[in-house]
């Protein structure tokens, strides 16, 4: 079951990806089914958020995953999911939950469960910087300049690496 609200309608109106970047928006051109199923399901939150928690609440209780990612594609729709994702990953501690977000704004300096991995979204010229607890995902298209030394790059082997999920350091791709 996928549960992603998916780029169109979740994404903040600033992300830097929208125009330019945006690998969900060329993906979805070409598979209509995927791009209904987020729609669906973005609709589905926005109608009924409790029974969507259910719903996904369920799924991993059924599945008990060992790692779990929001979105693929998309981004966090709004606080009230924020909040859906903590009681979620509070609910399930021994799975690791991991989001990527360009909602800077969202994600202040809360507390939020140990197995619920935050990372914030960069861009070249673009995102938050500061000591505020919040590891990063960088992209570099060669012009970025503000990622840390000690930043992971990324092989885009998740099952040889899971970095994303278990490390504090920044992590970073490069722009294919």
């Amino acid at each position: 079951m996928n549960f992603e609200p998916g780029p169109d309608g979740s994404c903040p109106a600033n992300a830097p990806c929208w125009n330019d970047g945006c690998s969900a928006r060329r993906v979805l051109r070409l598979r209509p089914r995927p791009k209904a199923s987020y729609a669906a399901n973005l609709e589905f939150w926005r109608s009924d958020a409790k029974a969507f928690e259910a719903s996904l609440s369920g799924w991993i209780g059924w599945r008990a995953p060992e790692r779990f990612r929001y979105f693929a594609f998309g981004d966090i729709p709004d606080e009230a999911f924020l909040a859906a994702m903590v009681r979620i990953a509070t609910r399930f501690s021994k799975t690791k939950f991991l989001v990527f977000t360009k909602r800077h704004d969202m994600v202040g300096r809360n507390i939020y469960p140990e197995n619920l991995r935050i990372r914030l979204s960069m861009w070249p010229r673009w995102g938050r910087i500061g000591d505020d607890g919040y590891a990063r995902a960088w992209l570099q298209d060669g012009t970025e300049t503000r990622i840390p030394e000690n930043a992971i790059e990324c092989s885009k082997k998740c099952v040889d690496c899971f970095a994303c999920w278990d490390s504090d350091r920044d992590v970073w791709f490069p722009k294919r």
